[in-house]
C-alpha cells in the first residue's frame, strides 16, 4: 500500500489583509501638504476677489452712466472722468494720481495700462468737457472712445507694485 503524497498537503494560511489604518507616513505628508495648499489657494483667491471690488463697481457704474438717457453726452463725459479718478484713487491709495489735471491724468492712464488705451482722446479734452460748444457728433465720438478706453484701463491697469518698478510712482 502506497500512501498518496498529495493527501498530506494542507491549505496555505494567508496573512490577514493589509488594513487602511494607520496610514503610512507618506500619506500623512500628502494630506498635510494638500490641506495647506487648499487653504493657501482659497485665501489667495478670496483676497484677489476682494481687492478687485473697485474694478467691478467701476465697470458697473460705467455701464449705468452710458445707459443713462437723461444725461447729455457732455455730462456723461464729466461723470466718466470722475469715475476714472475714483478708480485710480482706489487702485493706487496714497499716491494722489487722481488729483492731476486732466491732461496729465490721461497721460498717467496711458502709461499705467498693459494694453494701449486713451490714444484717440484729443489733447483738448478739458475744452471739450467744460466749454459750451454744441457739436453733438464730436461728443458722441469722444464718449464712445472714452467708454471703450475706460473699460480697457479698468480691466488691464497695472498693480501698484508694477508702477513702482516702471518708475511711475
Amino acid at each position: 500500500m502506497q500512501i498518496d503524497p498529495l493527501a498530506q498537503l494542507r491549505d496555505i494560511h494567508l496573512p490577514p489583509p493589509i488594513s487602511w489604518w494607520p496610514l503610512a507616513p507618506g500619506w500623512w505628508i500628502l494630506i498635510f501638504a494638500g490641506t495647506f495648499a487648499s487653504i493657501w489657494l482659497t485665501k489667495t483667491l478670496v483676497q484677489r476677489y476682494r481687492s478687485n471690488l473697485y474694478r467691478r463697481q467701476a465697470l458697473k457704474k460705467l455701464g449705468l452712466i452710458v445707459l443713462n438717457s437723461q444725461k447729455s453726452n457732455k455730462e456723461k463725459l464729466a461723470l466718466i472722468m470722475e469715475l476714472l479718478k475714483q478708480a485710480v484713487g482706489s487702485a493706487y491709495k496714497g499716491d494722489n494720481f487722481n488729483s492731476q489735471n486732466n491732461k496729465d491724468f490721461i497721460l498717467f492712464l496711458k502709461n499705467s495700462c498693459s494694453k494701449p488705451c486713451f490714444t484717440k482722446i484729443s489733447s483738448d479734452l478739458e475744452i471739450l468737457l467744460y466749454s459750451n460748444h454744441n457739436d453733438q457728433r464730436d461728443d458722441e465720438l469722444l464718449l464712445k472712445n472714452l467708454v471703450d478706453d475706460s473699460k480697457t484701463w479698468l480691466n488691464n491697469h497695472y498693480p501698484k507694485q508694477k508702477l513702482v518698478r516702471l518708475g511711475l510712482c
